[in-house]
């Protein structure tokens, strides 16, 4: 899973994903600064460096709060 994944392979297959599902680049934007965040917050042990990726993660999800379609209402 992307819990062994390094940060190249999670770039990656987000990257693959983002062509695969275009219309979903948004929300799968945000999960992957969130598993960016996790990389280095559980891999590297480094919460500061894992913070911005977070921050990240909740701007990119904040645009579905407002979504009519969003499972989030």
């Amino acid at each position: 899973g992307l819990e062994k994944a390094n940060i190249t392979e999670i770039n990656c297959i987000f990257d693959e994903l983002s062509e695969m599902f275009p219309t979903e680049k948004g929300w799968l934007h945000g999960f992957r600064y969130h598993c960016l965040g996790n990389h280095y917050k559980f891999h590297q042990e480094s919460y500061r460096t894992a913070l911005p990726y977070y921050e990240q993660a909740i701007n990119a999800y904040q645009i579905f709060l407002t979504d009519s379609e969003s499972v989030l209402q």
